[in-house]
């Protein structure tokens, strides 16, 4: 009787890493979304590096990294800042419409720069901690999706036998049944993956949120209370709940917070007056905000997981496959490289085996 190999976790893993890498995905920039802005979403998805692979019989774009957003968020700061200290902001020109005090302008001059430092490092630490846990889905995936196109493609598997590297065992696998199944089963679970990543994962967000660096840096802490009664052009009182969870209305408050010395404030009469100024400002800017969380986050993101989780399905056939062992160099050659290259990477699009630029923002 002959020797057999079980493929039938290896084809589960893939079930279960495809679903881990999307539903990773979706929930990462959802989170973003929530706790920042539609216009970090867009920062984020906008440009990105993706590298081309083959997942069973299909070309597919499964690795994508941020390109350059540290530089675009950095720029913004920059001429945010600028901006600020010049009392050139849009939230400084709508105070300078008022009667204000040199002491009141300077309080808000404070405010705004306090601000702006303390959401630069909440910003980049989340863009850092978002990329990294894509990257370890990635991973996981590229890993068991080249484990499987090197069965199906080559009918071959191998391992190293020596823990010191270099002696290496070839199981030539016969052109059962079974394998055969083996890869009719994988190649048609491939294209749910595929959809999803190339509608949705690998789907850019057109960047054209409004009010620049205070959209991104500032909006998710200009989030009141007294949103619900804005005055929008739609019906966005699910949204507003649900932002209202994860934002806050902290920097709203600080800009009106009254203060008759104006140093840790601004007098009664401004703060009232200033208070509809800031609400005509940004009431804009929060309806673009919600006006797309629908398109782009719960129909697209949401929406194409729920998806893909109906179409997979978990694999109950053993595949029991039949293998003969082979130790000519040919075949061990073969093996080898497909292995140290798992570990090296490298830009093939036979297998996903990814170089670390490839997988690390640039």
């Amino acid at each position: 009787m002959s020797d057999m190999l079980k493929y039938k976790n290896l084809l589960n893993s893939f079930v279960d890493y495809g679903i881990a890498y999307s539903v990773t995905t979706k929930n990462v920039i959802n989170d973003m979304y929530l706790r920042f802005s539609m216009g970090l979403v867009e920062e984020y998805m906008y440009e990105r590096r993706f590298t081309d692979g083959i997942m069973g019989g299909v070309a597919s774009k499964m690795v994508g990294i941020p390109n350059k957003i540290f530089d675009e968020v950095l720029t913004q700061y920059s001429n945010l800042k600028t901006k600020i200290n010049n009392e050139t902001s849009e939230i400084q020109k709508e105070l300078l419409k008022l009667n204000t005090s040199t002491q009141e302008r300077e309080y808000v001059k404070k405010v705004l720069l306090k601000n702006l430092e303390s959401e630069l490092d909440n910003i980049t630490n989340n863009v850092l901690s978002t990329t990294n846990i894509i990257r370890i889905t990635q991973n996981n995936l590229v890993d068991v999706v080249d484990k499987l196109n090197f069965v199906t493609t080559n009918e071959i598997d191998g391992k190293f036998t020596s823990k010191y590297g270099g002696m290496v065992k070839v199981f030539m696998l016969s052109a059962s049944t079974e394998l055969t199944q083996l890869k009719d089963d994988y190649t048609g679970s491939t294209p749910h993956l595929d959809t999803y990543i190339r509608d949705n994962i690998s789907n850019t967000f057109t960047k054209s949120y409004p009010g620049g660096g205070e959209y991104i840096f500032f909006l998710h802490r200009l989030c009141t209370n007294d949103m619900v009664s804005f005055n929008f052009n739609g019906s966005y009182s699910a949204q507003i709940k649900e932002v209202l969870r994860y934002r806050n209305g902290k920097l709203y408050d600080e800009l009106t917070k009254v203060d008759v010395n104006m140093v840790k404030g601004v007098r009664a009469q401004t703060s009232g007056q200033f208070k509809k100024l800031l609400t005509l400002l940004i009431t804009p800017w929060i309806e673009y905000d919600l006006s797309n969380y629908n398109y782009r986050i719960k129909n697209n993101l949401i929406g194409g997981y729920e998806t893909l989780v109906d179409s997979f399905t978990k694999f109950t056939t053993l595949y029991d496959i039949e293998y003969g062992t082979n130790n000519t160099s040919t075949e061990e050659n073969l093996v080898m490289t497909e292995l140290k290259e798992r570990n090296n990477g490298v830009r093939d699009n036979n297998f996903n085996h990814k170089r670390v630029t490839d997988l690390y923002i640039g």
